[in-house]
């Protein structure tokens, strides 16, 4: 925040307001002590009246109060939830997301809530949830892990030299890479 302050260059700025403040009410010093220990914005010696202005406007500004009020309570819209209302929004999530798949509409929708989706994402952010996207891999089923477990064994004992004609396939101990002059799957069953 930026403030301006217009002051006559006879005047005391605020540091030195704030100044003969001290030295007047605090340390109990004379008008005449107080004016040799603080400078006008000019750079001399203050004047009578413009030491007992100083200390006067000094003495009305408050504490944490630069000259104006301002109303930062204010600022801002009011949330769309209440603190009641989050809380049931994450244990709503805890109870149930071992059971059922809960989006933000869902939750909305069974708590009886009016607010946006967003701000269900927010809240459970701010809870340490997040959202990630489904996996759109399924998992395996019973027939695919059984065919995937008679491949494997069929090929358990293939040599190097197997899986060089079988697939094309070069096994140097460290790295599986493609043959260049093997042939294709296609290749291969033309040829025999």
């Amino acid at each position: 925040m930026k403030y301006t302050i217009t002051v006559h260059p006879l005047g005391l700025g605020p540091l030195q307001s704030a100044k003969a403040w001290w030295l007047r009410k605090k340390c109990d010093k004379s008008w005449s002590d107080v004016a040799k220990e603080v400078k006008a914005v000019n750079g001399k010696r203050p004047g009578l009246e413009a030491l007992k202005n100083a200390v006067k406007r000094q003495s009305l500004v408050k504490k944490n109060d630069l000259f104006c009020k301002t109303k930062y309570e204010n600022c801002g819209r009011n949330s769309d939830l209440s603190d009641e209302d989050r809380e049931r929004v994450v244990d709503f999530v805890v109870q149930w997301r071992s059971k059922r798949f809960c989006t933000a509409n869902y939750i909305i929708r069974e708590l009886k809530l009016k607010c946006k989706r967003k701000t269900i994402h927010r809240v459970l952010n701010a809870a340490g949830f997040h959202w990630r996207p489904v996996p759109k891999k399924s998992k395996l089923t019973d027939k695919e892990l059984k065919g995937r477990q008679i491949w494997v064994d069929e090929r358990l004992h293939w040599t190097q030299d197997t899986w060089k004609k079988a697939c094309g396939l070069v096994l140097d101990g460290v790295t599986l890479t493609r043959d260049p002059k093997a042939l294709t799957g296609a290749e291969k069953h033309a040829a025999q």
